[in-house]
This record gives structure tokens, C-alpha cells and sequence, in this order.
């Protein structure tokens, strides 16, 4: 916002400052949003002119940085998903085939 904390807290109130962020929220503004829009172009310049032996390229291929933060999500992500060890799934199966057996008369 161009000032510091203390100087917008003069300038507008907390009710105004919440609008702000509810808008925000809708229709984001800032670098990032700038950012996409180079990025946008550039994919578009790129891929109107690559050879059709280079792959196209989007936006985010032009904004490393913030593929870099999507990326660190997706890894997040993926590593708070819990993982079964190898007995675990054995057990598992062993236990389907049991009853497998058992409501298929043994056979």
C-alpha cells in the first residue's frame, strides 16, 4: 500500500481496510497479478512462433517464482498424504483375500 502499518491505520479504517480484502480476494491487483498478465504475453508471443518440435509454454513458464511457490504446495501436499509401509499392505491384501474366501466358499 505504499505506507506502513501505522500510517494506514491513519489513513483508513479497519472497516475499509476489510473491503479492501474481501476485494482483493475477488479481483486480485498487485505484482502477481501483474505478473501473470507479462506472463500471459509472453507465453503467447512464444508459442505463436516455437517450432513445432518445442513443447508450448504457459503463463506460469514465464513466472518461476511462482511456480516454484505452486510447486512447493503441490510437495506439501503430497507429503502429508499418510503412506502405508509394505507389511501394511500385505496385511491388507492378505486380509481382502481371506475374506474373499470365506463369502466364496473357499475357493
Amino acid at each position: 500500500m505504499g505506507c506502513t502499518v501505522e500510517e494506514l491505520q491513519g489513513r483508513i479504517s479497519s472497516r475499509e481496510l476489510t473491503e479492501w480484502m474481501a476485494f482483493y480476494r475477488i479481483e486480485q491487483f498487485g505484482e502477481d497479478r501483474a505478473d501473470l498478465r507479462a506472463g500471459i504475453i509472453a507465453s503467447t508471443i512464444y508459442n505463436m512462433s516455437r517450432g513445432q518440435a518445442n513443447k508450448a509454454l504457459g503463463p506460469m513458464d514465464f513466472m518461476p517464482h511462482i511456480k516454484k511457490d505452486i510447486e512447493k504446495e503441490e510437495e506439501k501436499k503430497r507429503s502429508n498424504i499418510p503412506r502405508l509401509s509394505e507389511e501394511k499392505m500385505q496385511a491388507n491384501s492378505m486380509a481382502i483375500k481371506d475374506r474373499l474366501m470365506k463369502y466364496s466358499g473357499g475357493k
